[in-house]
Order: C-alpha cells, then sequence, then structure tokens
C-alpha cells in the first residue's frame, strides 16, 4: 500500500522554481517552470524584467514584459525543455482574474556565438501573450527530432498590441521546430505564429483551437499562423479576418492567413473566412490535402488547398455565401447554404449543392445544384448533371466532353448551355444526355443557345423558344472532319411557341453543320411543338438537319417572316410525316412558310396552305416521293411580286404524290380573294357543284351484287381506320 502510494505521488513532483508578482489590477501570479531554481527564475538573474523594478514590496503591481529564458548560456542549460505556466489568483476587487506577458524570449541573441535557443514543454499562460520565440529544430545524429515547443495554452495572443512589451518588440511569434498544440481561449489579434524547421517538413503544428477569432491587422503577417510543414485539425470558434488597410494607406497584403506547406488535416470555422483589401488577406493556404472544411457563415477571403487549387480536399460545408474563392479537388460533397458570386472551383470530382443562388460568381464541380437563379457560370465535371430550381439569367452552363442531366426549373434566358467548341478535326465524342426547362428559352441580343460538338439527347422547353438578335435562342450540334464523331438530337419539345427574332439565324433547331470540310449526315429525332413556328428575320423559326428528321408536330401554324428561309423545315434526306394543327403561311421573305424535304412521308394541315408574296412561300417541296398530303381546308396562292400570279406559292412539288385532300376550294376561295380584279389571262371561272340525293344512293348501296361488295369492303376498311 506505501509503495503504492509513493508511485502515484512520483507524477505530482513539486515544480523546480516559482515567483509570484502583482500583476497591474492587482491579480496575484505565479510563474512555474520544471526546471531550473528559483535563484535561476528572478529578476536579478535576468530572466524576469517588469515594466518597474523590484520594489522590495510584495503588494507592488507591475507588467510583466518578458521572460527571457535563453539570455545566457547558463540559464539556457537550466531551462532547456522546461515546462513554463503562469497562473493568476485573483486578490484586488477590480483584478480580471487573468494574467498578461509581453514576451516569452528563448532563442539565440548572439549572432555567432553558441546555440543558446532551447525548446520548452508546455507553455500555459493565464492571460494574453505578446510574443514567444523558441525552439532548436533539428533532429540529433540518430535522426531524432528535436522539440519547439511541446504545447502553447493562453486566453488570447496579442490583445494588447505592445502595450505589455514597453511599446517596443514585435507581436509575430517564431517557433523554431515543432509546436505540438496551439490552444487560445479568446482571440489572436494582430499577431502571428510561424513555426519552421531546417527541414521544412520537421515545422509542423498540431492542433490548433482558438476559441475567439483569428484577426489581421495593417501589416503583413499579423492575425497569421503559419507552418512550414504540416497543421493539424484547425478548429476556430469565432471569424478569419483580415486586416484593414495600413496607416501608409497600402494594403495590409498578407493577413488573417492560415498556411501550412504541407496538409491540414481539417478546418472548422464557426464564424465567417473574411477578406481584407488585399488578396492575401484572409486566406487559408495548404501545400498538401486539407481534411474536411466548416465554416458556419460567409467567404470572403479565399481558400486553396494545393498551388492554385490543386490538392485533395475531403468536403467543404459554407454554413452562408461565398462571395470569395475556394479552389481544390474535392472529393466529398461541397455545400453553400447561401448564394456564390465569387468563385468556387472544385475540381471535377465534387457534388456542389447550393442553395441561394450563383450570381456573378463561377462554380465547377461534377454534378452541381442550385436552389436559385444563375447569373453566373456553372462548369460541370465530365458527364455530370447541373439542376438549377430557378432562371438562368445571362448565366452558362458547359463541360468539355459531356453533360448528363441540364435541368433549368425557370427561363433559360440570354445564358449558354454548351459540351465542346467548333473545332474542326476534334476527335472527341461530345455529348449532352438531356435538357429541360420548365419556363422559355429566350435569347437576349445574341446569347442563347444549346449546343454540343457532338450530339444531344432530348430537350424539352415547357414555355416558349425566342429568338432576338443574330443566332440567338438556338439549339445545335455540328459535325467535325473526326469520323468517329456523330452529330444528332434525340428530340425536341416544346411546349410554346418557336419564335424567330429580327436576328439571323435566331429561334433555330440545327443538327450536323458542316465544320472544316465533314460529310454532313446529323439526324434530328421528333419535334413536338405545342404552338406554332412563326420566322422573322432570315432563316429564323428555322427547324433544319443535314440527315433525316423522325417527324414534326406543330400545333399551331407554321408561318414564314420577312426573312428569307424564315419559318422553314429543311431536310436534304428523309422527313417523317409533318402535322400542322393550323396555316402553313409563307411570308415576304423567298423561300419562307416552306416544308422541304428529299422524300417527305406525309403531311397534315388542320388549316389552310397560304402562298406568301414571295417565290416558293408557303409551299411543300420534295426532289423525291411525298406521302399522302391533306390540307383541311384551303391552298391558296400568293401574290408573287412581278407576276401577280400565284405561281411557285401556295405550291406542292414532288417526284411522286401519293394523294393531295383538299377540304375546301382552291377556285373559289381564289375568286373570292380576286374579288372583281382577276389576273389578265383569267376570262372566266365554272364551278359544279354535283347534286346529290343521300337516301337513294344509299339505298342503292344494298342492292345488287357490285354495291354489296364494294359496301362490305367499304365498311371492312372503316372499321381498320377507326
Amino acid at each position: 500500500m506505501i509503495s503504492s502510494l509513493v508511485e502515484a505521488l512520483e507524477s505530482r513532483i513539486a515544480p523546480a522554481a516559482t515567483f509570484t508578482f502583482i500583476d497591474l489590477d492587482g491579480d496575484v501570479a505565479t510563474i512555474t517552470t520544471s526546471k531550473g531554481t528559483n535563484a535561476d527564475l528572478s529578476e536579478a538573474n535576468g530572466v524576469l524584467t517588469f515594466s518597474a523594478p523590484d520594489p522590495g514590496e510584495p503588494d507592488v503591481p507591475r507588467q510583466l514584459w518578458k521572460i527571457d529564458l535563453s539570455g545566457s548560456t547558463a540559464t539556457a542549460v537550466a531551462f532547456a525543455g522546461t515546462d513554463l505556466s503562469i497562473k493568476v489568483t485573483r486578490k484586488a476587487a477590480g483584478g480580471d482574474g487573468l494574467v498578461h506577458v509581453g514576451f516569452i524570449d528563448a532563442r539565440e541573441i548572439i549572432l555567432g556565438g553558441p546555440d543558446t535557443d532551447i525548446e520548452l514543454g508546455a507553455v500555459t499562460i493565464g492571460g494574453d501573450l505578446g510574443q514567444i520565440e523558441a525552439g532548436v529544430g533539428g533532429r540529433t545524429l540518430a535522426g531524432e527530432l528535436i522539440g519547439g515547443v511541446n504545447s502553447l495554452s493562453v486566453q488570447s495572443l496579442g490583445l494588447f498590441g505592445l502595450a505589455t512589451q514597453g511599446g517596443t518588440g514585435d507581436l509575430v511569434s517564431i517557433i523554431t521546430g515543432p509546436l505540438g498544440s496551439f490552444k487560445v481561449r479568446g482571440d489572436v489579434r494582430e499577431a502571428g505564429i510561424v513555426v519552421r524547421a531546417g527541414a521544412p517538413e520537421d515545422g509542423f503544428i498540431g492542433p490548433v483551437t482558438i476559441g475567439g477569432s483569428l484577426i489581421g491587422g495593417d501589416g503583413p503577417d499579423t492575425g497569421v499562423i503559419s507552418a512550414s510543414g504540416d497543421i493539424g485539425a484547425v478548429k476556430i470558434g469565432g471569424d478569419v479576418r483580415g486586416g484593414d488597410k495600413s496607416p501608409g494607406g497600402g494594403e495590409s497584403n498578407g493577413s488573417g492567413w492560415i498556411l501550412a506547406s504541407g496538409k491540414i488535416a481539417s478546418l472548422t470555422i464557426g464564424g465567417s473566412l473574411l477578406r481584407g483589401p488585399s488578396v492575401f488577406d484572409g486566406l487559408i493556404s495548404s501545400g498538401g490535402p486539407i481534411g474536411p472544411v466548416k465554416i458556419g457563415r460567409d467567404v470572403t477571403g479565399t481558400l486553396f488547398a494545393g498551388i492554385v487549387g490543386t490538392a485533395d480536399v475531403t468536403s467543404v460545408s459554407v454554413g452562408g455565401s461565398v462571395l470569395g474563392d475556394i479552389s481544390g479537388k474535392v472529393m466529398g460533397a461541397v455545400r453553400v447554404a447561401g448564394d456564390v458570386t465569387g468563385d468556387l472551383t472544385v475540381g471535377t470530382l465534387a457534388s456542389v449543392t447550393i442553395g441561394g443562388s450563383v450570381l456573378g460568381g463561377s462554380v465547377r464541380g461534377l454534378n452541381v445544384k442550385v436552389a436559385g437563379d444563375v447569373t453566373g457560370s456553372i462548369g460541370a465535371g465530365n458527364f455530370g448533371s447541373v439542376t438549377i430550381g430557378g432562371s438562368v439569367l445571362g448565366g452558362s452552363v458547359s463541360s468539355d466532353l459531356g453533360l448528363r442531366v441540364v435541368k433549368i426549373g425557370g427561363d433559360f434566358r440570354g445564358g449558354n448551355i454548351s459540351v465542346g467548341v467548333e473545332m474542326p478535326g476534334d476527335p472527341f465524342v461530345r455529348k449532352i444526355s438531356a435538357v429541360s426547362i420548365g419556363g422559355s428559352f429566350i435569347g437576349v441580343g445574341t446569347a442563347g443557345r444549346i449546343f454540343s460538338a457532338g450530339e444531344i439527347g432530348t430537350v424539352k422547353i415547357g414555355g416558349d423558344m425566342i429568338g432576338d438578335g443574330d443566332g440567338s435562342a438556338i439549339i445545335r450540334t455540328i459535325q467535325t472532319v473526326s469520323p468517329d464523331v456523330t452529330s444528332h438530337i434525340g428530340s425536341v419539345k416544346i411546349g410554346g411557341s418557336l419564335i424567330g427574332g429580327a436576328g439571323v439565324g435566331s429561334a433555330r433547331i440545327e443538327v450536323g453543320e458542316r465544320v472544316g470540310g465533314a460529310t454532313a449526315s446529323g439526324n434530328l429525332g421528333p419535334v413536338t411543338i405545342g404552338g406554332s413556328v412563326l420566322g422573322d428575320g432570315a432563316e429564323s423559326g428555322f427547324i433544319r438537319a443535314t440527315g433525316t428528321i423522325a417527324g414534326i408536330k406543330i400545333g399551331g401554324s407554321l408561318e414564314g417572316g420577312a426573312g428569307q428561309d424564315s419559318g422553314k423545315i429543311f431536310t436534304p434526306q428523309a422527313l417523317g410525316a409533318v402535322k400542322i394543327g393550323r396555316d402553313l403561311r409563307g411570308g415576304s421573305g423567298g423561300l419562307s412558310g416552306l416544308i422541304d424535304g428529299g422524300t417527305i412521308a406525309g403531311i397534315k394541315i388542320g388549316g389552310s396552305l397560304v402562298g406568301g408574296p414571295a417565290p416558293l412561300s408557303g409551299a411543300i417541296l420534295s426532289l423525291g416521293d411525298i406521302g399522302p398530303v391533306k390540307i383541311a381546308r384551303d391552298l391558296q396562292g400568293g401574290s408573287v411580286t412581278g407576276s401577280g400570279g400565284f405561281d411557285a406559292s401556295g405550291y406542292i412539288s414532288g417526284d411522286r404524290i401519293a394523294s393531295i385532300s383538299i377540304g375546301g376550294s382552291i377556285l373559289a376561295h381564289a375568286a373570292a380573294q380576286w374579288g372583281g380584279r382577276p389576273p389578265a389571262d383569267v376570262r372566266a371561272i365554272a364551278l359544279v357543284s354535283t347534286p346529290l340525293n343521300l337516301v337513294t344512293c344509299c339505298r342503292a348501296m344494298h342492292t345488287g351484287v357490285i354495291n354489296r361488295l364494294y359496301m362490305q369492303n367499304f365498311l371492312r376498311g372503316f372499321r381498320r381506320a377507326l
């Protein structure tokens, strides 16, 4: 029992040296070391320096300016590796229970003299510390690491500036060798901890905990934690804040930093990462990977993993908005609760979720989800997906090789969705699998396109597709000279109308344009348009493919405009069935209001085919065969300029036409339009309406063998048609 008690007490050996004094507000402070003697730890020995000399009376308050543990070789030998603590007992009514120390000096001071730098054990200060310098930072011949400081724990760092050092000195602490751990219960204010070593990797810092904020000042290297090696888990309860402009008007240029030349195990900031006036203020940077990053509020500063964000980051979570920059190859999820107005570049492996909007900033990630609007740019990883809950307003969505699904809840206004570039000979197969727009696709100026240097799967637009300036509001693929690159669009569905603007080539669906001498063969799948296709400027309201078109269904009308080739459907190859709910109507531009196919499976027009005042406007053309043509109402020629007739306007032409059915009367309609002034070559019109007695006809159908056979065949075909 006695031996057990002795063993237990061995871990509680009495301190080697103590010194007691009264601090400025009347509290009793005690300095304790685990090495040296009371004679070593004294003012007389030059180890302790106060704001006033020893008064010889214990109750006179003084500020402890400096503890010099390596002022001489003898002192350095006495205190090498010592633990150091300063604790306080509140005595006076005005005391705050804290003791503040200006400078702990354990460094070499004799240039070229003996190496009197010493390593320290656990350093604990029950108040603020202005500066500490210590450590050897080398290795023994056997390769064993010689330490810097085992641990440093303070109430605050740099809170009182240079006042606790008598108005002179520095607030940048330098530790040569590793710092085992660093703990600050309050703020680090305009002070810094720099850890370094002869071998950079030996200058590492263990866990870092700051209960308050890391605050930069007016000059460089203020509010800084820096290591030439790795930094362990970093936890900051408040902000990391860059400084303000210096008194001379220049930028603070490097304040509010956390910098590791190696890796950072993890980073948690309860508040914000806030940039100052310089790009180097409010900065977190590592030369290697960073573990999980969690920031409770906003980011206006910068976080880099690796050289300009080339190293790995485990995950990133931001509770507020990103107004600054975050860069790295994030392996896990990235979550931002608010908006992004800065740059969020997280490589191609991470999924990004943004609770707000992307407003003028940029986001890069594998899969990107934005709850609000996008006015900036989104770059998805190869074959990643993008979901936007709001609208794209002048922003862009892009990828180098491919996009899986792009889904936009609102409008797509003046933006771009693109994969690849128009580069002849591009060998890569680029593809957008699907695009879904809940609202309308609206061109603004010359902007607004969905483009792939290869293929597009399906495109679905809930509202209208409206052009503006040249080349705006287009869905387009191209064909390069590479034989491995195909150019197709699977299908297009527009809930509203396809409306051309005044610009050339606006509101256009185009497949397989030749680039660099390619042999074009791009096919277009079925196209469904709930409203009308309305041309305006040249090649506006234009549906074109260099290959086949599966079929087109238009709920309203197909109408040409003032520009040539406006309101037009064209393919030099096979065109599937075309169904138009209302009219096919030519415009004042040539080849407008036109259906032109190599062959045409069939055409059904719910209204009239109406020619316009230009050649081949309001027409159906094919150099090959045309299937059944059915026009519910009239076939009407236009007034072609200079001819006064309707030749080649309101026109159907093909090598062979299966059948033509016109519900109205071509001649009667023309006569009604001419009124009393027919063309000069028309002298008279004769209309014959055959009188039929339907009752007599029906009875006759049931008499005679031939009539009964005809009736049976008619009913059989009628049932099949139903």
